[in-house]
């Protein structure tokens, strides 16, 4: 398996992400991820995923994690029609701010090289701090170096 490789199976991305085969199933039913390249349709048509569908998935493993119910964390990864996979290796992060006293959320994709965010994003942890609100920060890049480490232990 390289991280090269055009799609990746079921049985490959539990390794990777590590999660059940019928948790990943009841995932991809409910529609909070699921397989770009290829969906199971029948007997021998199995789904076929992308290196940015492995992403994805371990972005919402992380997100349910950290308390997030499946709900929001599928919200919070289908905001985002990206490529996680960057040729720059820019430093990318999503951002959730909740609003705890109007119990709103906001959510904000940020890559560190574009000097606006910077100053936007900082700003959003300022006041979530100074207003007692909650900030999770998901750092796409480290978890993508995660996942890309976890397909090299398989070769």
């Amino acid at each position: 398996m390289s991280l090269n490789k055009p799609d990746y199976t079921t049985p490959e991305l539990i390794k990777v992400i590590g999660v059940t085969r019928a948790r990943l199933q009841q995932w991809v039913e409910r529609g909070y991820v699921g397989p770009s390249i290829q969906k199971a349709s029948g007997q021998g048509v199995k789904n076929l995923y992308s290196i940015n569908d492995l992403y994805k998935v371990a972005a919402f493993k992380h997100l349910i994690e950290f308390g997030f119910s499946r709900e929001r964390a599928g919200s919070i990864i289908g905001k985002y029609s990206f490529s996680f996979s960057d040729e720059n290796n820019k430093a990318y992060h999503i951002l959730v701010h909740i609003d705890l006293k109007e119990t709103k959320e906001n959510t904000f994709f940020f890559s560190f090289d574009d000097e606006d965010k910077v100053d936007e994003f900082f700003k959003v942890i300022k006041e979530g701090v100074m207003y007692q609100n909650s900030v999770f920060i998901l750092n796409i890049s480290a978890l993508i170096a995660d996942v890309n480490f976890e397909i090299k232990k398989l070769l």
